[in-house]
Protein backbone atom coordinates (compact mmCIF):
# COMPACT_ATOMS: atom_id res chain seq x y z
CA UNK A 1 0.00 0.00 0.00
CA UNK A 2 2.56 2.38 0.90
CA UNK A 3 4.22 1.93 -2.25
CA UNK A 4 1.31 2.49 -4.49
CA UNK A 5 0.79 6.11 -2.23
CA UNK A 6 4.37 6.86 -3.23
CA UNK A 7 3.55 5.78 -6.92
CA UNK A 8 0.42 8.23 -6.87
CA UNK A 9 2.17 10.72 -5.11
CA UNK A 10 5.33 11.26 -7.30
CA UNK A 11 7.84 11.10 -4.39
CA UNK A 12 10.01 8.44 -5.48
CA UNK A 13 12.93 8.36 -7.70
CA UNK A 14 13.52 6.40 -10.51
CA UNK A 15 16.13 3.83 -10.15
CA UNK A 16 19.60 3.96 -12.40
CA UNK A 17 20.14 0.86 -14.57
CA UNK A 18 23.28 2.09 -16.88
CA UNK A 19 23.77 1.57 -20.70
CA UNK A 20 24.55 -2.18 -21.73
CA UNK A 21 27.47 -1.88 -23.08
CA UNK A 22 28.61 -0.90 -19.08
CA UNK A 23 26.77 -3.77 -17.42
CA UNK A 24 28.41 -6.13 -19.55
CA UNK A 25 31.74 -4.34 -18.61
CA UNK A 26 31.13 -4.94 -15.07
CA UNK A 27 29.99 -8.45 -16.00
CA UNK A 28 33.47 -9.43 -17.45
CA UNK A 29 34.94 -7.67 -14.98
CA UNK A 30 33.19 -9.42 -11.96
CA UNK A 31 34.04 -12.96 -13.39
CA UNK A 32 38.09 -11.67 -14.08
CA UNK A 33 38.23 -10.45 -10.19
CA UNK A 34 36.59 -13.89 -9.29
CA UNK A 35 38.71 -16.02 -11.31
CA UNK A 36 42.12 -14.35 -10.09
CA UNK A 37 40.08 -14.86 -6.31
CA UNK A 38 40.13 -18.91 -7.40
CA UNK A 39 43.44 -18.73 -8.62
CA UNK A 40 44.59 -17.29 -5.21
CA UNK A 41 42.33 -19.45 -3.34
CA UNK A 42 44.06 -23.07 -5.37
CA UNK A 43 47.74 -21.23 -4.51
CA UNK A 44 46.82 -21.13 -0.72
CA UNK A 45 45.18 -24.76 -0.75
CA UNK A 46 48.20 -26.56 -2.41
CA UNK A 47 50.74 -24.35 0.53
CA UNK A 48 48.27 -25.68 3.42
CA UNK A 49 48.47 -28.91 1.90
CA UNK A 50 52.51 -29.07 1.77
CA UNK A 51 52.88 -27.26 5.32
CA UNK A 52 51.60 -30.11 7.45
CA UNK A 53 53.95 -33.12 5.71
CA UNK A 54 56.98 -31.48 6.25
CA UNK A 55 57.59 -29.55 2.87
CA UNK A 56 58.31 -26.25 3.03
CA UNK A 57 58.06 -24.82 -0.69
CA UNK A 58 57.46 -21.14 -0.16
CA UNK A 59 61.02 -20.69 1.63
CA UNK A 60 62.49 -21.72 -1.64
CA UNK A 61 60.30 -20.94 -4.55
CA UNK A 62 58.96 -17.29 -4.63
CA UNK A 63 56.18 -18.32 -6.67
CA UNK A 64 54.69 -22.31 -5.87
CA UNK A 65 53.00 -22.37 -8.82
CA UNK A 66 55.85 -21.55 -11.45
CA UNK A 67 57.08 -23.45 -13.94
CA UNK A 68 59.95 -24.84 -12.43
CA UNK A 69 58.38 -24.91 -8.86
CA UNK A 70 55.47 -27.12 -10.32
CA UNK A 71 57.07 -29.10 -12.02
CA UNK A 72 59.08 -30.05 -9.26
CA UNK A 73 55.75 -29.88 -6.74
CA UNK A 74 54.56 -32.40 -8.92
CA UNK A 75 56.97 -34.84 -9.31
CA UNK A 76 57.10 -35.14 -5.26
CA UNK A 77 53.44 -35.79 -5.28
CA UNK A 78 54.06 -38.55 -8.38
CA UNK A 79 56.27 -40.51 -5.28
CA UNK A 80 59.59 -39.34 -7.12
CA UNK A 81 62.65 -39.50 -4.79
CA UNK A 82 66.21 -39.64 -3.55
CA UNK A 83 68.12 -38.68 -7.09
CA UNK A 84 65.71 -38.84 -9.68
CA UNK A 85 64.22 -36.08 -7.61
CA UNK A 86 67.61 -34.34 -6.74
CA UNK A 87 68.62 -34.51 -10.83
CA UNK A 88 64.96 -32.54 -11.63
CA UNK A 89 65.79 -30.34 -8.97
CA UNK A 90 68.66 -29.45 -11.15
CA UNK A 91 67.50 -29.82 -14.34
CA UNK A 92 64.81 -26.92 -13.18
CA UNK A 93 67.03 -24.81 -11.46
CA UNK A 94 68.98 -24.44 -14.49
CA UNK A 95 67.40 -22.21 -16.89
CA UNK A 96 65.37 -20.05 -13.77
CA UNK A 97 66.86 -17.58 -11.50
CA UNK A 98 65.25 -19.60 -8.49
CA UNK A 99 65.67 -18.48 -4.46
CA UNK A 100 67.79 -20.96 -3.49
CA UNK A 101 70.47 -24.00 -4.83
CA UNK A 102 69.37 -27.15 -5.71
CA UNK A 103 70.46 -28.56 -2.22
CA UNK A 104 68.52 -26.05 -0.42
CA UNK A 105 65.33 -26.75 -2.39
CA UNK A 106 66.22 -30.46 -1.86
CA UNK A 107 66.25 -29.87 2.03
CA UNK A 108 63.28 -28.20 1.97
CA UNK A 109 60.97 -30.26 0.27
CA UNK A 110 61.41 -33.36 2.35
CA UNK A 111 58.11 -34.40 3.71
CA UNK A 112 56.78 -37.23 5.99
CA UNK A 113 55.25 -39.80 3.04
CA UNK A 114 53.63 -41.43 6.10
CA UNK A 115 51.07 -38.49 6.80
CA UNK A 116 48.14 -38.95 6.87
CA UNK A 117 47.44 -35.78 4.87
CA UNK A 118 50.13 -36.88 2.10
CA UNK A 119 46.96 -39.00 0.05
CA UNK A 120 45.16 -35.18 -0.59
CA UNK A 121 48.37 -33.95 -2.43
CA UNK A 122 48.64 -36.57 -4.84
Amino acid sequence: MRLTELGRSGRYRASFVPAKQYREYRLCLRAMQNTKRQKQRSVNQLHKLLCPVGAKASTVFSNIRGRAATAIITALAEGITGDALSALIAKSCAGFHLKRTPEEISEALQCDRESPVWPAIN
